[in-house]
């Protein structure tokens, strides 16, 4: 998950430089990442359903 948006993208694709990469998106509903979130137990609470990764 990106929190700065397609900014820390930009960050990491920098820092990678001519390593290939491939972005990954997933999805599920706000319960499923909640659950998900308390089974890591290395996860900020609703972290998942905030909204906040990149989005194209």
């Amino acid at each position: 998950m990106f929190l700065g948006g397609a900014v820390s993208q930009g960050r990491w694709l920098a820092a990678l430089g001519d390593v290939g990469t491939l972005w990954v998106g997933v999805r599920c509903d706000a319960a499923a990442a909640a659950r998900r979130e308390i089974a890591r137990g290395d996860r900020v609470t609703g972290m998942g359903s905030s909204g906040k990764g990149v989005k194209e």
